[in-house]
């Protein structure tokens, strides 16, 4: 436990109030200083009341010690996480739309890869490890894609420029 505490830098938090933003999470860790904040949503698009947060390995033992600790009139859940933690809480869930550079792309074909969608970004410098596909949890179809992917792009601005970009761009016969 204290070695992984050493070296995490990802923190998971819950029991967020769905109208935070990025400000108010950095405002609840203050004096430490977060590299990012991406926030978790339901597949419908809704606030799940969770987030991620990235800073420095050196405030990881410090932020922890706001477990429990309250925002607003909510108390918050701090966890150590890591990218893989993260990574598959945002593929099964969702991300807010451009938090923390993070773009939720729907509609793709079906067959469509992550080199494919990287082309498509290829303006904001995205490669295909920049990208994730989503695919079928369940069913028959587990394992294929279902249309939809994520983007990790450099910031929030960049993303909300490339969000305004491509927004209903046609990739094959699907925009």
């Amino acid at each position: 436990q204290t070695e992984l505490l050493a070296r995490s830098k990802i923190l998971f938090l819950r029991g967020l109030p769905w109208g935070v933003d990025e400000k108010d999470v950095k405002a609840f860790f203050l004096p430490i200083a977060l590299r990012e904040v991406t926030f978790v949503n339901c597949s419908n698009g809704r606030p799940t009341g969770e987030a991620f947060v990235s800073l420095d390995e050196k405030d990881t033992f410090d932020a922890l010690l706001l477990h429990r600790q309250k925002l607003g009139k909510r108390y918050i859940e701090v966890h150590l996480s890591n990218e893989e933690g993260m990574g598959s809480r945002i593929q099964r869930m969702g991300v807010r739309d451009c938090s923390s550079g993070w773009i939720r792309i729907r509609g793709l074909p079906y067959r469509c890869s992550s080199i494919e969608v990287a082309k498509l970004f290829e303006d904001f410098k995205v490669t295909k490890d920049d990208v994730t596909m989503s695919v079928h949890s369940t069913g028959s179809l587990a394992g294929y894609c279902n249309g939809e992917a994520f983007v990790k792009l450099r910031n929030q601005e960049t993303a909300a420029q490339a969000q305004k970009a491509l927004h209903m761009t046609w990739v094959d016969e699907r925009y």
